[in-house]
């Protein structure tokens, strides 16, 4: 079992390519996302890519995938959901496209339950343009603090 102090600054996951299925990706959107379905006021014939982007959520989904893949394989104590911070999407994704996912630990902070574990993600596509920037924290488990007690045994 993988514990927070195994964990060091500087560890990578380089993972790819991920296909972006065109109709996952429409199912996961008319499911799940609110946003993919709100056309704007000129209906939703009025913009090309309308309907033609991957959800952002669908991407982000995506991209976890094999990185809590990674953590289990690893055998990571896991004590919680992961958590996503300073998510940016500079550029859409499109059905066909192929993602790349660097994930570098960046930052550790051990506290009185366990410890969480940052990574920072870069996600690109196959021309190498940045789609998804994001920090993502994993709860995970500290080995227990040991304590060294001085006894002192008197005579008997």
């Amino acid at each position: 079992m993988k514990l927070y102090h195994q964990f060091q600054i500087g560890d990578r996951l380089k993972v790819g390519p991920i296909l972006v299925n065109g109709s996952d990706a429409k199912a996961f959107a008319q499911k799940h996302d609110p946003l993919a379905l709100v056309p704007g006021a000129a209906g939703p014939h009025a913009t090309l890519r309308f309907g033609r982007i991957a959800s952002p959520i669908f991407v982000l989904s995506l991209c976890l995938q094999p990185l809590h893949a990674d953590m289990l394989q690893a055998q990571a104590a896991l004590a919680g959901p992961p958590l996503w911070d300073e998510m940016r999407f500079p550029s859409p994704v499109y059905p066909m496209d192929r993602l790349f996912v660097d994930a570098e630990v960046t930052d550790k902070a051990l506290g009185s339950e366990g410890g969480i574990v940052t990574q920072t993600l870069e996600v690109r596509n196959q021309n190498g343009v940045l789609v998804l920037t994001a920090r993502v924290g994993w709860p995970v488990v500290a080995a227990p603090r040991v304590s060294i007690v001085r006894r002192e045994v008197s005579p008997a």
